[in-house]
């Protein structure tokens, strides 16, 4: 129902001028902070899950009926992203469905969509500063031939050239593709270079849990490894 955002030139631009740069510019009451510049604003997520929208990945989802390609929706990802370059300092990503179509590398991928050489050609400061991937367990794989679980491709392995975070995965113990539990996922996840990792969802609005199924594993995670999770004061782009 917004294709036109994606597709349009002057729809896009206006989305842009209009709408984006304003809010990034908007003044943050009782402090010399604009939203765009505001340190509780770590960074910015474009879009979620894009390539269940795009023609190529050969997956779009039944209810979307209007679908892009992937050139389109990589111009409105760099034009977006460049915009929040040059009017803020904070970081941007976006929610990649799942590693195969974020990586280089990970067994079975089809490429980075997502990466500098696929971004910048329609922006030069449209690029993402990190990835933000997906993980449930369908994408758990056989382990040799495919694979896009974040324990079976390490960082290295799947070829990443920039730090990723694991932005959704199952808030519940035994949602993944080995019934592992979640402290177990998070634990895989940090052992394999990964920046972070965050679970889908707060509220709980289908089988992957909530955050009361989560809390447990996310606290012991954090006070184990406190020097790395904690969140410092003035850290900007």
């Amino acid at each position: 129902g917004h294709r036109n955002i994606i597709v349009d030139e002057a729809t896009r631009q206006s989305f842009i001028n209009n709408a984006l740069i304003p809010m990034l510019q908007y003044p943050v009451a009782g402090t010399e902070f604009t939203i765009g510049t505001h340190p509780n604003v770590l960074g910015w997520g474009i879009i979620n899950e894009p390539e269940w929208a795009i023609v190529e990945s050969g997956s779009v989802k039944q209810e979307i009926t209007e679908p892009v390609s992937l050139a389109e929706m990589q111009r409105f990802v760099a034009e977006v992203a460049g915009a929040i370059h040059r009017n803020s300092n904070q970081l941007v990503t976006l929610g990649s469905a799942s590693m195969k179509w974020n990586s280089s590398q990970a067994k079975g991928a089809v490429g980075n969509w997502w990466g500098d050489a696929a971004l910048t050609p329609f922006d030069p400061q449209g690029n993402l500063d990190f990835y933000s991937v997906h993980y449930y367990s369908w994408m758990e794989g056989d382990g040799q031939s495919w694979s896009y679980s974040p324990l079976v491709n390490s960082w290295e392995a799947a070829g990443f050239d920039k730090p990723v975070v694991i932005g959704e995965l199952p808030a519940n113990d035994g949602a993944t593709g080995n019934g592992r539990s979640l402290r177990d996922l998070l634990e895989g996840i940090y052992s394999n270079c990964y920046a972070g990792a965050w679970v889908w969802s707060y509220e709980g609005v289908d089988g992957n849990g909530n955050w009361d199924t989560a809390r447990t594993a996310f606290t012991e995670f954090n006070r184990q490894w406190l020097g790395e999770t904690r969140v410092r004061p003035g850290v900007t782009r």
